[in-house]
């Protein structure tokens, strides 16, 4: 959750920022190997659940068409996650 909040620039992960958030995390708590290759899919999964708490608040339980296509932009997000975890890790 931390990746895709802090990470992202303009709808995408910016590989620069992400690297930052793991030095600092590692400080604090050092990844091993096996971590850091479950990374990109531990951020898909939190973008994942980003969008669909996005899909069922603006267009299920709060229908608000000028935001019922807000989850979409979870998409460019998520095709951006292996250029910038690949260059971070």
């Amino acid at each position: 959750m931390a990746a895709v909040g802090l990470a992202q620039v303009d709808g995408v992960l910016e590989g620069a920022r992400l690297a930052e958030l793991l030095r600092g995390y590692q400080e604090v708590a050092a990844l091993t190997p096996a971590q850091l290759g479950l990374l990109a899919a531990e951020i898909e999964h939190a973008a994942l659940i980003i969008a669909f708490h996005r899909y069922y608040r603006h267009s299920v339980r709060f229908p608000d068409p000028a935001r019922s296509a807000y989850h979409l932009e979870m998409v460019r997000f998520v095709e951006s996650i292996p250029a910038g975890v690949e260059h971070a890790a």
